[in-house]
């Protein structure tokens, strides 16, 4: 028995006719930061992971054309072939279906992932009718299990291809180039929020996927194979709501001798709710490096946020060194021409790391879709507008044009506000090494605190390229406090500091020639990844 796992075919869909839909740092991350803009291409991580834990070899295909789709179905004989799409990808799905049926009949189609939801609505249900088979919901690597006939019980593994997040003009600065891993630890979120794909996924449910001790394992692992990496993301909607689990996997890395503290950290999810149940330091010690929460509006969603002050919340996490990613939506009923103004600033004065914008978007399957479609607001369904900057439905305050303006202007305006996220991040070591510093817990005063120097030493060489081309008066001299921080901390830049910062100060000022000559860009050509797995 062989699988094929593949993601859609090509063309990979183009979002606003200039963001790359599968490098989602530069339009939801780290978006119009001028030089400091950052670029990515996101593996497929949800086919690598059901590829690691089955017992049958299998190929992994990444952004395959049909010519290269079809060259490997006639290569080799495959039982199956696993697509994991979303819905966005609905008639892609479709074409990919009659394409494998003619050049492989003997082959079975599994259809997986989050797209599958839209299947529940009668105009899509007859792409779903197609395939052999369809996991709707829950967990992909039971499902394929039971499928395959694959019923020995092992560890579950996350041995993942790695994110690798660069700035496009700093190409050949490894000093400068973030590697990211990913790791699933749950599935699912009770909150049910009705927007929510991931919630209606999994039916509201919270569906364990790794143990404490499988999640460590493949820490490690991550950790040996790229030492250099920057985080684990840990996807898990919930986590920070399961003390026990976390608290465990803390033991597990502070107790280790090889990598623990002075390295591991990982992003956690957690509504401000869950966040707020926790000290900061108690997140230190579990290994916690950053936060992802949900900010939304200040008129809305009030179940997950209580009467819990964010921003102090938030602006304590970061004067413990923890960083914050937060996410927040344009376009709920809530939200109004005459308020947005005092949404958007309220937002800016949280003084994220990193944002995530978007528009309210109704997608097949979800609860918010049922509601809408009867009150006629949801929009005839283009599959290609299935995504965070997406035209599918109605607001009632507002035209997609102002949505889409309003997130691309509040990007810009956190910029303008606090500089690059990188040095908001950096700013965030600083605090957490002086933190550290004082502290008499030796896990913190000894591997945490190493784990933010290393950090600060990493992020220090792009300070003069912050302070030259900060966009406006107010981050130039937020840069200029830093470097004088920086100063009074480890004292002034060695030679081989200087030598470096020199450097990409030179290269930033080439570069910026050269846009004033040329358009910028962060579309490219991306071009077909294979990988083999010999099963388990």
């Amino acid at each position: 028995m062989k699988i094929l796992f593949t993601s859609p075919c090509k063309p990979i869909p183009i979002f606003l006719g200039r963001f790359l839909s599968i490098d989602d740092v530069s339009y939801r991350f780290i978006v119009d930061q001028g030089l400091f803009s950052a670029t990515a291409d996101v593996p497929c991580f949800s086919l690598h992971f059901l590829a690691q834990n089955i017992d049958a070899p299998s190929v992994v295909l990444e952004w395959p054309t049909f010519e290269e789709l079809e060259a490997e179905l006639q290569s080799e004989h495959y039982d199956y072939i696993a697509i994991s799409f979303k819905a966005l990808d609905l008639y892609m799905i479709d074409e990919m279906i009659q394409h494998i049926r003619n050049v492989s009949p003997h082959t079975q189609i599994i259809l997986g992932g989050y797209g599958t939801l839209a299947f529940s609505e009668p105009e899509f249900a007859t792409i779903g009718d197609k395939a052999d088979h369809v996991c709707r919901h829950g967990d992909g690597v039971q499902y394929l299990r039971n499928l395959i006939g694959d019923s020995e019980e092992r560890p579950v593994i996350c041995h993942l291809p790695v994110e690798t997040i660069r700035i496009p003009w700093l190409a050949q600065a490894a000093s400068v180039k973030a590697k990211v891993a990913y790791m699933l630890s749950a599935l699912g979120c009770a909150w049910k929020c009705e927007f929510c794909c991931t919630s209606a996924y999994a039916g509201g449910r919270v569906i364990e996927v790794m143990s404490p001790e499988e999640i460590f394992e493949s820490m490690q692992w991550y950790y040996r194979t790229h030492p250099d990496l920057k985080q684990i993301y840990m996807m898990d909607e919930e986590l920070l709501l399961r003390k026990r689990k976390v608290d465990a996997i803390g033991e597990l890395i502070r107790n280790d001798e090889e990598i623990g503290l002075s390295k591991i950290n990982y992003l956690a999810f957690g509504t401000l709710k869950a966040i707020s149940r926790w000290e900061p330091e108690e997140l230190l010690l579990n290994g916690v490096g950053e936060v992802w929460a949900g900010i939304e509006s200040m008129y809305s969603y009030g179940q997950k946020k209580g009467e819990i002050d964010s921003k102090e919340l938030i602006h304590t996490l970061h004067e413990h060194g923890i960083e914050s990613q937060l996410s927040w939506i344009v376009g709920d009923d809530c939200q109004t021409k005459e308020n947005i103004d005092a949404d958007i600033e309220n937002l800016i004065a949280h003084k994220p790391c990193t944002v995530q914008l978007s528009v309210l978007s109704a997608c097949p399957g979800t609860a918010l879709y049922a509601r809408l479609k009867p009150e006629g607001r949801v929009r005839t369904y283009i599959p290609e507008e299935s995504h965070l900057l997406g035209n599918n439905m109605d607001s009632l305050h507002f035209t997609h044009e102002e949505r889409t303006e309003i997130i691309l202007k509040t990007y810009r305006r956190m910029y303008e506000a606090h500089g690059p996220s990188i040095m908001r991040s950096l700013w965030v070591y600083m605090n957490g090494y002086e933190y550290c510093s004082h502290s008499k817990n030796p896990y913190l005063n000894g591997p945490k605190h190493k784990y933010f120097k290393a950090k600060i030493e990493g992020y220090m060489p792009l300070i003069k390229v912050a302070i030259e081309f900060a966009p406006t008066v107010e981050v130039k001299q937020a840069m200029v406090d830093l470097l004088d921080r920086y100063v009074e901390l480890f004292g002034r830049f060695r030679k081989t500091q200087q030598i470096a910062a020199n450097r990409l100060l030179r290269l930033a000022t080439q570069e910026m020639e050269h846009r004033q000559k040329e358009s910028h860009s962060t579309l490219r050509e991306v071009p077909l990844k294979r990988y083999t797995y010999p099963g388990r």
